[in-house]
């Protein structure tokens, strides 16, 4: 015998609807619109807890590891947030949505570093508080409404939840950059490099200590040969002496 899960028209009820599509939980073994909130599993076993149904729909899907935490330190993690939500959001209040919000501050989803069932379960649960959110108070929850937009355009919420546009911060574009004056540091670094002393070759490396006899005995067709330029060197060190 298949399971059969009874969804209500309740926002828990569209909270375990989202994550029946997430999870891939057959279609033709949902009844809509029931009475009560609950999921018949195979064995005959009863389920009438949001967190308690969607735990058995996640474990029972190709993305368990994924959802319900790859490590037993985010599987804590995730069942720490379904307690609480389903525990706190049935009433929602400033004061939990400020919760939420601050554990927002650094981080991208609420537990691990991916999406998990208590991203769902919480986004279905928040959804009403979010939709009529004041315009006032959107800078107090800017962390909740980051998450909320970004959890809505990942999984297939349209199905379920209304879409609901988020207000972006304005973009204030950055001042260009400072470019300072250097004209004059050019103009002298010009001046000093245009009056610098052309590299030396081999030849002129050490220039002979008698300009005379460097110009009138020791060229060889116009160039410095270094054998007499060594020549003129013991020469000149001997006229000195």
């Amino acid at each position: 015998m298949a399971s059969q899960l009874s969804i209500t028209t309740d926002n828990a009820g569209n909270t375990v609807a989202l994550v029946a599509v997430y999870t891939g939980y057959p279609a033709q073994q949902i009844s809509r619109a029931a009475p009560a909130l609950q999921l018949k599993t195979s064995d005959g076993f009863v389920v009438s807890d949001v967190s308690g149904i969607c735990q058995q729909l996640a474990r029972a899907s190709k993305h368990a590891d994924a959802i319900l935490g790859a490590q037993l330190a985010q599987e804590a993690q995730v069942f720490e947030w379904l307690t609480w939500a389903t525990a706190e959001l049935g009433c929602i209040t400033d004061e939990k949505l400020g919760h939420i919000n601050s554990w927002l501050a650094t981080r991208t989803f609420l537990a691990a570093n991916a999406l998990s069932l208590a991203d769902l379960v919480v986004f279905g649960l928040v959804h009403p508080a979010v939709a009529t959110l004041p315009g006032a108070q959107t800078d107090s929850f800017c962390n909740l409404l980051r998450w909320y937009d970004l959890i809505q355009h990942t999984v297939d919420a349209a199905s379920i939840f209304s879409i609901v546009h988020i207000p972006l911060p304005a973009c204030v574009p950055p001042l260009p950059p400072v470019v300072h004056n250097n004209s004059k540091a050019d103009s002298k670094s010009t001046t000093s490099t245009s009056t610098a002393a052309p590299a030396s070759s081999g030849a002129d490396k050490y220039p002979p200590a008698n300009e005379e006899l460097h110009n009138t005995h020791f060229h060889d067709r116009g160039h410095l040969c270094p054998m007499n330029l060594h020549t003129a060197r013991a020469i000149t060190k001997r006229t000195k002496e």
